[in-house]
């Protein structure tokens, strides 16, 4: 049954055949842990304009604890600002909205509202009730509750339309659409080549595998497909393997559709090592099954340099964020065993400056 389809059991019942049982739940444990960077000089960065300074904290255990982090209320309006209605701008609205709150940029929440839960922004509040911009509300451009994983707690993250591998087993698992699109919409990347959605859902891969074939994964939480190339053999529980990596040229700033990270914007950040931060899949070549995967998954809020219409704001702070990206957050998907190893005080992180000779992370 080396195919997705339907089998029939004693009593004559469709039911999926082995393989899509096993592609339905998958056989393994999955382990989502999370890192945030907490910005630690609000102060600073709104009164003189410093460099934002972050501080890596987690994998969270205690989702009680609270982060500063860049407000996505706050950077929703700014890209609105240069839009008109009725011959318009509305900058002029959001300038009166934005007068009337007193943490705008940036925002304290507790982990498990930025993540999971949804926290109330009252900014939103503030736009829902103003006639030039309850635009904004209606056409659910702004949400009542916000947060980054808000309403993907154990639900699905789309609909897959995969090929069963019949007649060609070689097709398993391949990718036609995804949310019945095969490319993503228009400004979700830079280029098309970028928007489009190839490869297969990760869980699948062609049967005898060769070493100098790329194999392209496409990855919703990120709206995009990448390629993964082969790096070397490895033994996973005594399973021979080969072990996939992300090629070089993945993160190739030169290159259109990896634009976006600005290094040298903030303070803080770690250098990136490949023990500890490279993406990558063993795979059982014969049978192209997994046997292991580790994903590093970095999300951020990007700002625009074309907003020429805020900088006329008197909070002039706007047009100086509009120019650099803030990292907010990435996760890693480990198994049970690496996840268990991993401990978080719950000493709560301060919003402000931070305290001198003051750990977040243990690993034990």
């Amino acid at each position: 049954q080396d195919y997705l389809g339907f089998t029939r059991d004693s009593n004559g019942t469709e039911v999926p055949n082995r393989m899509t049982a096993s592609w339905l739940k998958p056989p393994y444990s999955m382990q989502l842990n999370i890192w945030m960077f907490n910005v630690t000089n609000v102060d600073g960065i709104l009164k003189r304009h410093e460099k934002p300074n972050l501080k890596e904290i987690g994998p969270f255990c205690h989702l009680s604890q609270k982060v500063t982090i860049p407000n996505i209320v706050f950077q929703k309006l700014v890209d609105a600002a240069d839009v008109t209605i009725w011959g318009v701008r509305i900058k002029f609205a959001i300038e009166s909205v934005l007068k009337m709150v007193t943490e705008a940029p940036f925002i304290t929440v507790k982990v498990s509202d930025a993540l999971f839960d949804g926290y109330e922004d009252p900014i939103v509040d503030l736009v829902c009730k103003n006639k030039i911009l309850s635009f904004l509300c209606e056409t659910n451009s702004l949400q009542r509750r916000i947060g980054f994983f808000y309403g993907q707690n154990g639900t699905t993250d789309g609909t897959y339309e995969v090929d069963t591998g019949r007649p060609s087993p070689y097709n398993i698992g391949h990718l036609y659409t995804w949310n019945n699109m095969t490319v993503m919409p228009e400004g979700t990347w830079d280029t098309v080549y970028a928007r489009m959605i190839n490869g297969t859902d990760g869980q699948l891969f062609s049967p005898m595998l060769k070493r100098e074939q790329r194999l392209t994964l496409f990855v919703p939480q990120i709206c995009r497909s990448v390629q993964m190339e082969y790096s070397r053999d490895v033994s996973v529980q005594g399973i021979p393997s080969w072990r996939y990596v992300p090629p070089k040229d993945l993160y190739d700033p030169k290159r259109p559709e990896n634009q976006g990270f600005l290094w040298h914007a903030v303070s803080g950040l770690s250098v990136p090592s490949p023990t500890n931060d490279l993406t990558f899949v063993d795979l059982e070549p014969t049978a192209g099954v997994p046997t292991q995967a580790k994903r590093i998954m970095q999300i951020n809020a990007k700002h625009y340099s074309f907003i020429a219409g805020v900088i006329s704001l008197s909070l002039g702070l706007i047009s100086w964020l509009a120019v650099f990206v803030v990292i907010i957050i990435f996760s890693r998907q480990t198994d049970e065993e690496e996840y268990s190893r991993l401990v978080l005080d719950e000493d709560e992180i301060e919003p402000t400056e931070p305290q001198q000779n003051e750990e977040n992370v243990v690993l034990a």
